[in-house]
């Protein structure tokens, strides 16, 4: 019977230290995964920040606006069919790049790697 406790006591020692283990390793997938998450956070407000400069500085006048007002007079500008238009090709012609880009690197022979219009 004495030798029957020790033993179970021996298993709970172990399966605490085998518990304690997962835990940190919970903790550390947790922190990994927080991580990127806010590297997406911080990329997606990085490119946030330097479009909303690139539309000041361009356009300095809507400073004083409202972000009421901005919304509203950026709605209405992608409305018009022709700027619409153009944001379509220039995202189409972003996606299409973005794709090339893999194979061009595989791919030296492509147009624009030959005529230095790459990039």
């Amino acid at each position: 019977m004495e030798k029957r406790l020790e033993q179970l006591a021996e298993k709970e020692s172990w399966v605490q230290t085998q518990l304690a283990q997962a835990k940190r390793q919970q903790q550390r997938l947790e922190n990994r995964r927080s991580y990127y998450k806010s590297g997406d956070r911080k990329k997606r407000t990085h490119r946030l920040i330097t479009r909303g400069a690139a539309i000041e500085s361009i356009v300095p006048e809507i400073k004083p606006m409202s972000e009421t007002e901005f919304y509203e007079m950026m709605e209405y500008i992608i409305s018009m069919p022709e700027v619409n238009s153009l944001v379509m090709r220039a995202a189409a012609r972003s996606a299409l790049l973005a794709g090339s880009s893999s194979t061009d690197a595989a791919n030296p022979s492509s147009p624009d790697r030959r005529q230095g219009t790459g990039g």
